[in-house]
């Protein structure tokens, strides 16, 4: 990038500019005189500036080559910076200065292209606009100042015919001479009145000796004020809005082209880590690639985040191959990035749609699995019924085996007492 393109240098320029004028102001206003001697400050000041104009137009011939001469704004620069050498010389040796009077007034003149200098930053964009506008709108203007030098024109002969003319007014009134004496002096008043300085101050003479005068006075009131002026104003909010959508057109067509340079960036490195050269890249080689600094660069540029590779990469796969060509890699990420395009909303909507009938499907699978299991549920119940009741006959007749048991072993211990008791009490007989 050459030195004389930075914006750094064209700040740089620009303030030397404003600071030459400046210097330019206070030598006329110091007085300090016409010799040398008298103003050797100031012409030091005026050596360097000439030298560092100069070393800017010398820079700015090395960009452009001949093509310097092309621009109007170099070529003014240049004849200031030839006069500006030329009044050093004449200066010095002690000429008639005459010849170079011009050179302080252009020197002055070059805080015109201060203007220029600003006209691509950001922070005075909007002065710049207000003064593209004004001078855009020139024409229109110039025509705007014909009709109502014609209009104040008119009024004033009117107003002179009934007021200068009226023998009553003329003798009511001392000032009328002064105000309405000629279309001239007319004019002038119309004009204050139009700008509304001491209007007060006329109108009330006119009320009370000549109403015809009155009503012309504020005929051309509203005509001017609320018809010419408006135009003036619509005129130059015309211009503005026009300047501003060129503006945006213009800045519209270099984002663009800059978005396509990226994508174009964007597809080299696709093939750059293109690794098996198959002309696609797997998520493997994806996620490599966008976590490269310089690619995420360029699509953060692009308004996407690359943190989500496997996120970024199923969106752009579109037929869900498993692997991204370099067609759809871009078309993707242009998917992702702008908005949406009326086959992306159709493709969404059938998407969407298709979705809807799967859910139904699962709803109605859903709702019989759940039929069946309240029948599974009800069955359940029925065997949990039936078992609790076995479960109950269960528990009586272990309970009535145990009562058996303990009665069978209650009557098996009264016979064996019995058997002992007779035994003892009647023996057997032996045979």
């Amino acid at each position: 990038r050459h030195l004389a393109n930075s914006v750094e240098f064209n700040a740089l320029v620009g303030f030397m500019a404003v600071v030459n004028a400046v210097l330019q102001g206070l030598e006329l206003d110091t007085g300090l005189g016409r010799t040398l001697e008298e103003r050797m400050n100031f012409f030091l000041a005026d050596c360097f500036f000439a030298c560092f104009f100069f070393g800017e137009m010398l820079l700015r011939q090395n960009q452009l080559g001949w093509e310097y001469f092309l621009v109007p704004w170099n070529t003014f620069d240049f004849s200031v910076v030839v006069l500006s050498c030329l009044d050093i010389v004449v200066a010095l040796t002690n000429s008639d200065q005459s010849t170079v009077k011009l050179a302080p007034l252009l020197r002055v003149c070059r805080l015109l292209r201060v203007a220029s200098f600003v006209a691509g930053m950001q922070a005075f964009h909007g002065m710049w606009l207000v003064v593209s506008g004004l001078t855009s709108s020139l024409a229109a203007l110039f025509w705007t100042a014909v009709l109502l030098m014609l209009t104040i024109f008119i009024f004033a002969v009117a107003f002179v015919t009934f007021l200068a003319n009226d023998a009553y007014v003329v003798e009511q009134w001392e000032e009328v001479n002064v105000y309405a004496g000629s279309v001239y002096r007319a004019s002038l008043t119309l004009m204050q009145v139009s700008t509304f300085d001491r209007w007060g101050r006329l109108m009330r003479p006119l009320m009370d000796w000549s109403p015809i005068g009155l009503a012309i006075m504020m005929l051309s009131m509203v005509v001017i004020n609320f018809g010419i002026f408006n135009v003036i104003v619509a005129t130059m909010f015309e211009r503005l809005t026009t300047l501003k959508n060129a503006q945006e057109l213009k800045n519209g067509k270099r984002l663009r082209s800059v978005e396509a340079d990226l994508f174009r960036m964007l597809g080299d490195d696709f093939r750059k880590y293109d690794v098996n050269r198959n002309g696609e890249l797997e998520l493997q080689e994806f996620s490599k690639m966008i976590q490269n600094k310089d690619v995420a660069m360029k699509l953060r540029l692009l308004g996407i985040h690359a943190d989500e590779a496997e996120q970024i990469f199923e969106m752009c796969d579109a037929d869900r191959s498993g692997a991204l060509s370099p067609e759809e890699f871009v078309d993707g990420v242009q998917r992702l990035r702008g908005p949406a395009r009326s086959q992306d909303v159709v493709g969404l909507i059938s998407y969407a749609r298709r979705q809807c009938k799967v859910a139904k499907a699962n709803t109605d699978r859903t709702r019989l699995l759940i039929k069946k299991a309240d029948a599974i549920q009800e069955r359940l119940d029925w065997c949990g019924r039936t078992l609790a009741g076995e479960c109950y006959e269960r528990a009586d007749t272990l309970r009535r085996r145990n009562e058996v048991w303990r009665e069978a072993a209650a009557w098996e211990k009264a016979v064996g007492d019995m058997d002992k008791e007779r035994g003892i009490t009647f023996p057997t007989l032996q045979d």
